[in-house]
């Protein structure tokens, strides 16, 4: 969608008036944390539903980050089904910056039919996150892991990267092409995380999980 559309507007003894132009993905996230901002700092009193129905026009995935935390996601990211706080790990994030044209088609396009899979994976973690149990890494999950190596240029010495700093559990983070890979200890993944940037000169990053403010949620879609 090339057309303007007018995702805020304020009243008339504000006189503010704010254009979002969905033209590009990159400038997506910006929209998205503008629309957020504007809300609170104009008053505008949307909701979470409200602004999950403005974010889902940016893109898929834009939903979730409305609130953020540990959810499960629908649909085709539209529905988004709030979680309790997960007991998640460090995790370390290389971010090589691959550009590719119709990147989330293509990914789709390879994976095989014998990737598909009923959910059971996912609604054991659900299960196990609910009841106040950990994620094991080896719980993690990506059905583009296998295809992502056969669409990304140097995915696999990114891959191999990875490994040589010392992860041993490697993810795709979305569709790509960041890679994560969880860390038992900090001091862990600072080194691992060093390493990367170091020795390879790739963006790396050390994160932990986040979970909104306000308590755990009561897990009802948002």
């Amino acid at each position: 969608m090339t057309t303007a559309r007018n995702m805020a507007e304020k009243d008339d003894n504000h006189g503010y008036r704010s254009e979002m132009h969905r033209r590009q993905r990159s400038k997506n996230w910006a929209m998205l944390a503008a629309l957020v901002g504007l809300n609170r700092l104009w008053g505008l009193g949307l909701g979470a539903e409200e602004l999950q129905s403005l974010a889902a026009q940016l893109s898929s995935d834009a939903p979730f980050f409305i609130r953020g935390g540990t959810a499960i996601v629908l649909g085709r990211g539209e529905r988004v089904r709030a979680l309790p706080g997960a007991d998640l790990p460090w995790m370390v994030l290389l971010a090589p910056g691959t550009e590719l044209a119709d990147k989330t088609a293509s990914m789709y396009s390879a994976i095989p039919r014998t990737s598909y899979t009923r959910g059971a994976l996912t609604r054991k973690l659900e299960a196990r996150i609910r009841g106040g149990g950990d994620v094991p890494a080896q719980f993690f999950f990506n059905a583009f892991d296998s295809v992502a190596r056969k669409v990304f240029p140097d995915s696999s010495r990114h891959w191999q990267a990875f490994v040589s700093v010392g992860a041993r559990e490697i993810h795709l983070a979305g569709s790509g092409p960041t890679l994560f890979a969880p860390v038992a200890k900090r001091e862990v993944g600072t080194a691992m995380q060093l390493l990367l940037s170091q020795r390879y000169g790739w963006p790396a990053f050390l994160v932990s999980a986040w979970q909104p403010a306000g308590g755990e949620p009561a897990g009802g879609e948002l």
